[in-house]
């Protein structure tokens, strides 16, 4: 165990899910790197979650929220935490994540040659260790991040530092100084984006972010969010793929993308309309989108609807 580098204070923000929290913080005890600390921020679960994790060890230190303050939330609090704790440097993990031995390794040796960047992991799917992130770039006609693709940007994986847009939420590291310049993450956000949008506010102040190539994070995927296709996924990114084109994209840029999300879900429309007539009910994944849009033009954010998340246990979700 090497006891070097930087006091790293890693944050997991847990909701209803000790189980992976559990796990996560059984791949951070294998780690090489041993100098730090787990605060795990519960987003006041319903489930056994804070029986589970209180007085486990030394090393994990709970903090109890009365409120979901969701991944945004969350994030900060932990951060806070870290920040009072004395620590360095802040490691955002993901709760359905796990790090490797040499992850914290990677991390904390290439935060020694970059001390002022942002840093990310390569996120792999913890079932079949496939890419799901190693970078991105801005798309010229949006303005959004565009992630690399596995295929078409493998070589990008030839550099140990690969210049990103941003660093996923899922295994985000930076020095305690820089949390500090840019400020906390935008909890409007709630879920999704947040860290996109960290990200581009510390590019902007003139902060490089890299992933670090030795890095290595498996991932469960969104405990949170649910599937890929769910409702509670649908609403979170179309909101705040707007918020986010507000703040970062300009003008332009966002009526361009929110005329073609208009017209993909003008379509959808069309489909609802003729399914009513047909006698079904209106997609659950389009009604999310339509609440989206809605909660976005009045100025709604932060949690969804209630609304919204009955929507998960409809059929076809």
């Amino acid at each position: 165990m090497l006891l070097i580098g930087p006091r790293v204070g890693v944050v997991i923000v847990n909701w209803n899910g000790w189980r992976d929290t559990l796990d996560a913080f059984a791949s951070l005890q294998r780690a090489h790197f041993s100098n730090w600390t787990l605060f795990v921020v519960d987003n006041a679960s319903s489930d056994e979650s804070v029986a589970r994790l209180s007085d486990l060890s030394p090393r994990l230190r709970l903090i109890r929220s009365t409120a979901n303050l969701g991944f945004a939330g969350g994030c900060n609090a932990g951060i806070a935490a870290a920040r009072a704790a004395e620590m360095e440097a802040v490691f955002l993990l993901n709760s359905d994540a796990a790090v490797r031995a040499d992850t914290l390794d990677a991390l904390v040796t290439a935060h020694a040659g970059a001390p002022d960047a942002v840093l990310g992991a390569v996120v792999r799917y913890a079932d079949g260790g496939k890419l799901q992130f190693f970078g991105s770039r801005t798309a010229s006609g949006t303005g959004a991040p565009e992630w690399f693709d596995a295929d078409a940007d493998a070589h990008e994986l030839d550099r140990s530092l690969i210049p990103s847009d941003f660093a996923f939420g899922a295994a985000l590291f930076a020095p305690v100084t820089v949390f500090d310049r840019v400020g906390p993450f935008d909890e409007r956000f709630f879920l999704t984006y947040e860290e996109t949008d960290w990200c581009y506010r510390a590019r902007s102040l003139g902060h490089r972010c890299f992933i670090v190539r030795d890095a290595v994070v498996d991932h469960l995927g969104s405990a949170s969010l649910g599937a890929a296709t769910s409702p509670l996924q649908a609403y979170f990114l179309q909101r705040n793929r707007l918020l986010f084109w507000e703040k970062h994209a300009g003008t332009r840029r966002l009526l361009r993308g929110a005329k073609t999300d208009l017209r993909w879900l003008a379509r959808g429309f069309r489909d609802d309309a003729r399914a009513l007539v047909r006698g079904r009910s209106i997609a659950p994944t389009r009604r999310a989108l339509f609440a989206a849009w809605r909660d976005y033009l009045l100025r709604r954010f932060g949690d969804c609807p209630a609304s919204v998340r009955r929507l998960r246990t409809l059929p076809g979700t």
